[in-house]
């Protein structure tokens, strides 16, 4: 009887264990329902929601200042301020409802004299990085036709491939010495914003792919002695003459072909 007692208690036991694990597992079907309620309400309502692109002629926004120097200086305060105006007037013209999406012309811009001017070689990714600065955004990204920034010249090294993390400082030297991905002048805004700006170079034509970030670190911050080097970049036509000769200093002269010769006494 005992036995009989302590199995009938058992059971029963175990019956309001099934009962209440089963009443958990109720209302966490129902909250997680109600959870994906929410997120389809949610994207339903961001679907629904009406979206307005508005154009921005970009001669209107940037403003250079030439009397600084040869191709002008960003007038960043007037520039943001002008900014601000034409968001504001973006505003008033379209439903109160709507989500706005500015969409700028790249290359152009005024000077403080009001005059049309440009932002010179790569000045289209330049005006999206100054856009970046005043818009104060948390990454640029530039859209091209590479997958990001390679190790080395795909045309020369087979085996080139692209690098997930560049630093900024690594970036300029390979575009000094002949990578064409960037401009150096296009990095000058993301690195003097407060908090800085990474920019991620990606392909127009293979957009999921995530392509190389330009920022603070980079890949071969590591301590695998084999990522220790960056990527390599070439400048052709140019050949390297040293001139030696008794009682005279050491002459390096790189000449490149349709430029002037360039020495260096040492």
């Amino acid at each position: 009887m005992r036995s009989q007692k302590r199995t009938g208690g058992g059971t029963a036991a175990a019956a309001a264990a099934v009962a209440a694990a089963e009443g958990a597992d109720v209302e966490r079907s129902l909250s997680m329902d109600a959870d994906e309620d929410d997120d389809k309400s949610k994207k339903k309502s961001n679907a629904a929601r009406h979206h307005e692109f508005y154009y921005v002629d970009a001669r209107r926004v940037i403003i250079l200042d030439e009397d600084a120097i040869q191709h002008g200086t960003v007038c960043w305060d007037v520039s943001r301020t002008k900014l601000v105006d034409i968001y504001l007037e973006a505003l008033n013209e379209v439903h109160p409802q709507s989500m706005v999406h500015i969409v700028m012309t790249g290359y152009v811009a005024s000077n403080t004299h009001g005059v049309a001017t440009t932002l010179q070689r790569d000045g289209s990714d330049y005006s999206a990085a100054i856009l970046g600065k005043l818009l104060s955004s948390t990454q640029i990204n530039i859209w091209t036709d590479v997958d990001g920034c390679l190790s080395a010249d795909p045309r020369r090294v087979p085996g080139a491939y692209v690098i997930p993390d560049v630093s900024y400082n690594e970036a300029m030297e390979l575009s000094y010495f002949g990578a064409k991905v960037i401009h150096p002048k296009t990095m000058q805004p993301a690195i003097s914003a407060n908090p800085q700006i990474p920019i991620y170079i990606r392909n127009t034509f293979n957009p999921s792919f995530r392509g190389t970030r330009i920022f603070v670190t980079s890949t071969t911050q590591s301590s695998d002695s084999e990522k220790c080097v960056c990527g390599f970049s070439s400048i052709e036509d140019m050949a390297l003459i040293n001139v030696e000769g008794t009682g005279m200093s050491k002459y390096d002269l790189a000449i490149r072909e349709n430029c002037d010769a360039f020495m260096v006494i040492y």
